[in-house]
């Protein structure tokens, strides 16, 4: 067999071998049994009431990020 031949083989192989290995690797869809909430429906809030933030005082160490947003109108 020729030194072409040969490689072209191991090639092949190798592109035969990644094939298989991505296919086997694929995520595969899953199901359930049952759904929690029917579908259409809001689910319940679970997220607890937060409280009232404490006043923010500018020191001057606070990053503003807001003030990226605004047009630089000079």
């Amino acid at each position: 067999m020729s030194r072409q031949r040969q490689v072209l083989l191991v090639l092949l192989l190798l592109l035969i071998g990644t094939v298989v290995s991505a296919y086997l690797r694929w995520p595969r869809q899953k199901s359930v049994e049952k759904l929690k909430y029917a579908a259409g429906v809001a689910a319940p809030n679970t997220v607890p009431a937060q409280k009232e933030a404490a006043p923010v005082v500018d020191d001057g160490r606070i990053l503003r990020l807001d003030l990226l947003d605004r047009d630089q109108c000079n």
